[in-house]
């Protein structure tokens, strides 16, 4: 018996200027459990030990009801060594991420070493995580102080190994800039027809010459080599031991270069990339092979006689290889036949169709492929006023954007015979993705909020009906200081405590209705929810007019408490509604409670109000 109904409402006014609806509960109702993996959030491995150990955080965190927890991260994901930060005891390391997932009742979503790992070190990952046999038990208490399984059963193949800007944490990266260069002009064409077959069938590839530094996660001048540069730190050294940064090196393709000081900080801070290499590659750096060993696989030993100056470079081009994407999806399959594999590179551009490609993609096919769905060129209409087009864009890209994915994807698994479909996973997401700085303080504000509870709801109905394979889905970002990167939760050093946002309340509003027992609703049941016009962009500068519904209803329940929960969008930026809810006397209910996000759509301000009211 429902004894109370618990309302969520998104800008709404309650007054005689305002629209009227009408809503009738359901007396009878089936309910729907939404899946963990659609309820996920990027915690990375980088994140500061302050952010997740202080109180605040953990109170509001744990109100979220989230499910997973995608982990170590993005780019720098690609080449994360777990077991060496195990060491690091103010990083978020991986025994941390498996108490904390354990604390919060999270599943792990995985992003795999994809750049430096090898085929069976990824599936002895998975056997670490998952399996029962007593050696792997053993290893886990060793190595997180847990013999329990982890049991990890959606892995990502990397993070944007597509992107030009991944050379520098991964074998190979995307080809948008199509050419390595060498120097004197000359260069390598290395196109996405290229770059995409290397990753999933992996092969053989020179680290030598560079790629444009984007400026992008990290690169730099040093790393947009591709080879391995490291300085030599002191003056006395006669030997200078350098890690790779992708092995396996081949023992009869290696050239160092040891370069004198003379390539000072000040000159690097004035020199091009192309100078640079220039400079570091002239005929009287290139060492001889008695000057050098070559350290197993991985590493080599340079001989310095006479000793170089501190501050000196030594860059170190090799030849390695690399498994692929389909060597590693199916060694991880062997080893757990259970998990879900994705790949983070499309391949219906520039592969499909290749009948060696298909033959292979028959036998290794992934569970689904991985996007990250930002959102671009929100500013204009933002400027404009054009609020509710920003909100519908969640809509759009649920019902249009991905369901037109979805569908090219089912033809694909239906046409090639495979015994499983393809889904989708969106493991990273914003209303708008800021940089360092000139994020408009409305993504902040309930504008953000919006955003949000219009992307879940709209990807949990999707999954509710069976319109798109849904497979996971990570909020871009849970934590951090500053407000620029659109986190849920800013953290003030100072105070050392956690502040909410009205994102971080529409994920947990979201949850609290439709994030454990979803009701399918009877649209019948609901009057005068009128359509609004909403500009939708096809093409730049080109527009179409679109109609969706001013109000967003969704109801669950907590059958738990007796408690019916009804969640209300209010995606109309020009107009107020007032409700009327009728309840069925069957229910007996005595009590309603409110709860109200609202806030200016121009400021990153926001209000929470709260309220009872007793049914008479």
């Amino acid at each position: 018996m429902i004894k109370s109904i618990f309302f969520i409402l998104f800008i709404i006014c309650f007054n005689s200027s305002c629209t009227q609806i009408t809503i009738q509960l359901p007396a009878f109702f089936t309910t729907y459990q939404t899946s963990n993996s659609c309820k996920g959030v990027n915690l990375p491995a980088r994140a500061n030990m302050d952010y997740i150990t202080n109180n605040s955080f953990n109170v509001e965190f744990s109100k979220l009801n989230a499910g997973t927890l995608r982990y170590p991260g993005g780019s720098f994901a690609n080449n994360y060594n777990w077991k060496k930060e195990l060491s690091i005891n103010n990083h978020f390391n991986f025994k941390k991420a498996i108490l904390f997932a354990n604390q919060f009742d999270l599943e792990i979503n995985y992003v795999l070493n994809y750049g430096t790992t090898t085929s069976n070190e990824a599936a002895e990952l998975v056997r670490i995580c998952n399996s029962n046999l007593f050696y792997y038990q053993n290893l886990r208490n060793i190595y997180f102080g847990n013999t329990n399984p982890i049991s990890i059963k959606k892995w990502e193949l990397g993070n944007e190994l597509a992107a030009k800007w991944e050379w520098h944490v991964s074998w190979v990266a995307g080809g948008v800039n199509t050419y390595i260069h060498f120097s004197s002009g000359d260069s390598l064409y290395f196109p996405r027809t290229i770059t995409d077959s290397l990753h999933y069938f992996g092969g053989e590839l020179w680290r030598k010459g560079w790629v444009f530094n984007t400026g992008n996660d990290g690169m730099n001048i040093f790393n947009s080599n591709l080879g391995t540069i490291q300085k030599v730190d002191s003056n006395n050294l006669d030997t200078v031991i350098v890690n790779v940064s992708f092995k396996p090196i081949y023992q009869d393709s290696v050239f160092i270069w040891a370069v004198d000081s003379v390539l000072n900080q000040m000159l690097l801070d004035t020199i091009s990339q192309e100078e640079f290499y220039d400079l570091m590659t002239q005929p009287q750096f290139l060492m001889d092979s008695n000057e050098y060993q070559i350290l197993g696989d991985s590493a080599v030993a340079v001989y310095l006689n006479p000793p170089l100056d501190s501050g000196s470079l030594l860059l170190v081009e090799y030849k390695t290889k690399h498994p692929g994407a389909f060597q590693i999806r199916d060694s991880m399959m062997l080893a757990d036949s259970t998990i879900e594999v994705g790949f983070c590179v499309d391949f219906r551009k520039n592969l499909l169709g290749n009948t060696i490609f298909n033959n292979r993609l028959f036998h290794s096919p992934p569970r689904f492929l991985i996007e990250h769905p930002y959102n671009s060129g929100t500013d204009l209409p933002l400027s404009q006023g054009l609020f509710t087009e920003i909100i519908y864009l969640a809509e759009k890209k649920a019902k249009k954007e991905f369901l037109n994915n979805q569908i090219e994807l089912d033809s694909i698994t239906n046409s090639m015979g495979l015994n499983s479909t393809i889904g989708l996973g969106l493991t990273e997401w914003n209303v708008r993705l800021c940089g360092n700085g000139g994020c408009n303080p409305s993504y902040n504000g309930i504008l953000g909020g919006l955003y949000t509870a219009n992307f879940f709801t709209q990807f949990y109905e999707a999954k509710r009906h069976g319109s798109i394979d849904f497979r996971l889905n990570n909020h871009f970002a849970t934590i951090g200081e500053g407000n620029n990167l659109i986190h849920m939760f800013h953290y003030n050093s100072t105070l050392d405590s956690t502040f909410t946002t009205p994102q971080s309340h529409a994920f947990r509003m979201v949850n609290e209705v439709i994030g454990s027992n979803m009701i399918n609703i009877d649209t019948t049941l609901i009057s005068g929810n009128v359509s609004i016009s909403i500009l939708d962009q096809i093409n730049p500068g080109i527009y179409d007019t679109i109609f969706s519904r001013a109000l967003k209803i969704y109801e669950g329940v907590d059958s738990a408490n007796n408690l019916f929960n009804v969640l209300i969008l209010n995606q109309d930026d020009e107009n107020s509604y007032s409700l009327t809810v009728n309840v069925p006397h069957s229910w007996s209910a005595d009590t309603v409670y409110f709860e109200k996000l609202s806030g200016e759509l121009l400021t990153d301000s926001f209000q929470l109000n709260l309220d009872t009211i007793i049914i008479s």
